[in-house]
């Protein structure tokens, strides 16, 4: 990436910000192994996340789950162009617009903030089907319609930058928990919906 974009800047979990930092345009964000727990445990739900901001903003993102063989990328545009793509082939979002027939997942229950548990426990208990592990895999399955709600917090711009560009990419509604966009180096949440109606729904019983 620093050969081919030198003017960029990069972003790993464990590298920290190369190239020229916060002055550049773009940043590409990367997380070589996401789900670290799973996959010390012989787990196959982790993947490989690669995200690329513009000004801050999620503008392209792949989530690769190697064992799985299953490749999700995803660039978001302002021109009505934004795609999202499996293997090659495009995905969408269910069309879920009631927490009474979502199915929801978090990755852990100990992953989560006091107050965000709190938060997920209300959606859970209004839910369809609650799901717990997943790691990056639950935003995928999200952008491809097998989930329709998922909520994180106390995470990294490295959890973060790619998986919202596949979802948002796929035509999902993503903010942080409290319905602000999500931008790097200032997010820690991540509240994501298959609809703008679900997503507002969760909001507001987060409330």
């Amino acid at each position: 990436i620093a050969a081919t974009f030198p003017d960029d800047a990069i972003q790993g979990e464990e590298f920290g910000i190369t190239g020229n930092g916060s002055s550049s345009r773009f940043c590409w964000v990367i997380d070589p192994i996401d789900g670290t727990k799973a996959f010390i445990s012989g787990k196959p739900i982790f993947g490989t996340l690669v995200g690329v901001t513009d000004r801050g903003i999620p503008l392209a993102g792949m989530i690769d789950m190697p064992i799985l063989e299953e490749t999700y990328i995803g660039h978001v545009t302002n021109h009505n162009m934004s795609f999202c793509e499996l293997n090659g082939q495009r995905v969408r979002p269910s069309d879920c617009m009631d927490l009474k027939t979502a199915r929801i997942a978090t990755t852990s229950p100990l992953a989560l903030s006091e107050s965000a548990l709190a938060g997920f426990n209300h959606l859970a208990a209004q839910a369809a089907v609650t799901n717990y592990g997943g790691d990056c895999h639950n935003y995928a399955l999200l952008a491809a319609g097998h989930i329709d709600l998922v909520m994180e917090d106390s995470l990294a711009p490295h959890d973060i930058m790619a998986v919202v560009a596949v979802m948002q990419a796929a035509g999902a509604t993503v903010t942080d928990t409290s319905g602000r966009p999500i931008m790097h180096g200032q997010s820690t949440s991540i509240l994501a919906a298959a609809t703008k109606r679900l997503h507002a729904a969760a909001l507001a019983a987060l409330a």
